[in-house]
C-alpha cells in the first residue's frame, strides 16, 4: 500500500472533519518506516495530499495561511473531510382521494395529515351516506381509538374549514366544554346567587321591615357554665342600622308613613 493509502485508512477513522495533516503524515509514517528518512518524503507526501483530494477524500486549503512554506514543495497545515451526505427525505407516497377531500390536491400535508384523512377517504368512498354517530364512536370505528378525534375542532383543516366534522366525518361535534360546569347555567351563564344574610341594604330576606339585609331576628342568649352571661364586646349590631349604613331607622320609617 501506498502513502495515499494509508491517509486514506486514517480519515475513516477520523470523527471530525478537520484533521490536521501531521497526523496524516504520522500516520504515513507508521504504516512505511522507510518513508520517515525517506529524502523525497515532503515529496511523497505533497502527491498523496492532492491525490486524495483529487477523489474527493479532503478539501484542502485555500488561503496561504493553511500552507507550511518552509520548504519546497509546500504541505497544508490541515485537510477537511467532506460533509456526510444527507439521508433522503421521506416523502409521502401520493394519495387518491374522494371528490369530497379534493382539496388535499392543492395543500402539501404531512405525514400526520394523511393518517388522518386516510380512514375518513375509505370512509365516504365505501359509506358516503353513512348514518351520523357521536364522535367518540366513530372515532373508534374509523382508528380503533375513541379518543382519537377528541380534539379534532382544533386541528388546522377543521379550523380552515377544510374538514367537516358532520359532512366528512359523519359525526356529531363534541358539545361545548361550557355546558353542564358546576355552578353555571345551561347556556354558559353564570346562576346568581340567592342573597344571603350579608345582602346589601334594602329589605331584609329574613324580615318585611326596610333595613340593611341583616338579620333583625333576637338572637337566643348565651349564658356560660357557671350561670353568669359572659361578657360581649359590642359589635357593629350593637348600634342602630341608621348609624351603620345611613338607612332611616323604623322609626323614622314609621313616622314618615
Amino acid at each position: 500500500m501506498t502513502a495515499t493509502d494509508h491517509m486514506a485508512a486514517f480519515l475513516t477513522r477520523q470523527p471530525r472533519r478537520r484533521v490536521d495533516f501531521d497526523a496524516l503524515a504520522g500516520a504515513a509514517d507508521a504504516r512505511d518506516s522507510s518513508l520517515a528518512t525517506s529524502p523525497r518524503r515532503r515529496r511523497i507526501l505533497a502527491d498523496a495530499a492532492h491525490t486524495l483530494a483529487h477523489r474527493g477524500l479532503i478539501t484542502l486549503p485555500k488561503g496561504t495561511d493553511g500552507w507550511d512554506h518552509s520548504a519546497h514543495p509546500p504541505l497544508p497545515r490541515w485537510v477537511q473531510r467532506p460533509a456526510a451526505p444527507r439521508p433522503p427525505s421521506h416523502r409521502p407516497r401520493p394519495h387518491a382521494y374522494f371528490e369530497q377531500l379534493r382539496f388535499t390536491t392543492t395543500l402539501r400535508l404531512t405525514a400526520g395529515d394523511h393518517a388522518l384523512l386516510g380512514p375518513v377517504n375509505a370512509l365516504l368512498r365505501d359509506d358516503p351516506d353513512a348514518e351520523i354517530i357521536p364522535l367518540a364512536d366513530r372515532s373508534y370505528q374509523l382508528y380503533g381509538d375513541e379518543k382519537r378525534l377528541k380534539d379534532i375542532e382544533r386541528h388546522h383543516l377543521v379550523t380552515k374549514g377544510l374538514l367537516d366534522v358532520t359532512a366528512h366525518l359523519r359525526a356529531r361535534p363534541t358539545p361545548s366544554r361550557a355546558w353542564g360546569r358546576r355552578g353555571w347555567g345551561r347556556r354558559g351563564v353564570r346562576a346568581a346567587r340567592a342573597p344571603g344574610r350579608t345582602a346589601a341594604c334594602g329589605t331584609s330576606p329574613r324580615s318585611s321591615r326596610p333595613g340593611c339585609g341583616t338579620d333583625s331576628r333576637p338572637r337566643p342568649r348565651t349564658w356560660g357554665s357557671r350561670g353568669v352571661r359572659p361578657h360581649r364586646r359590642p359589635g357593629p349590631e350593637s348600634f342602630p342600622c341608621h348609624e351603620r349604613c345611613g338607612t332611616p331607622s323604623h322609626a323614622e320609617v314609621g313616622s314618615s308613613g
